[in-house]
């Protein structure tokens, strides 16, 4: 494989004068740590995993910056704060009970006499706007029906088939 090397991640970055250190087969020796220092600015990555497989990924090496792992930029902290404030917020959220699920408490009492009815506080006031009435039939829906049998003529021959009417209502004032 003819893969570059990257993405590498250093344990530590050594101060260390690389050309000041002395030439040896395969790199340079570091008298500081006493060990063998590659160059890997031209070798593929193959190399690399062979270096590292033989001395126990344990290796001092010379990288291009094109070959390191991009830094890690942390977040700053209020950001850190502000995306934490908001999962809490979502989980709150969704653990209110939505009012559908729980029955309501009603203290509210049937009276009888409404001039007596009083409301204490605006809260159990209601606004919209009012309809005039519906006409009724004096005497009710049983005087209605009453009537209807009384003053309607039915044709034998209209048995079992659709009737339409129409009434006029005057409403007397």
């Amino acid at each position: 494989m003819t893969e570059e090397i990257s993405n590498i991640s250093l344990s530590f970055k050594c101060p260390a004068d690389y050309a000041a250190m002395q030439d040896v087969e395969g790199g340079k020796f570091c008298t500081i740590c006493q060990k063998q220092v590659h160059d890997f600015t031209n070798s593929k990555a193959d190399y690399f995993r062979q270096i590292m497989a033989e001395n126990g990924n344990n290796v001092c090496g010379r990288f291009l910056p094109s070959q390191m792992a991009a830094p890690y930029v942390s977040k700053p902290l209020w950001k850190k704060w502000v995306a934490a404030a908001m999962i809490l917020l979502g989980f709150n959220l969704a653990a209110e009970k939505v009012v559908a699920q729980s029955k309501i408490k009603s203290d509210k009492q049937t009276v009888t006499n409404k001039s007596e009815l009083v409301c204490d506080d605006d809260e159990d006031l209601t606004l919209g706007i009012v309809f005039s009435p519906q006409p009724e039939f004096p005497g009710g829906e049983k005087q209605w029906e009453l009537f209807l049998k009384k003053n309607l003529k039915y044709i034998k021959a209209a048995s079992g088939k659709r009737l339409f009417t129409s009434f006029v209502v005057k409403v007397a004032m």
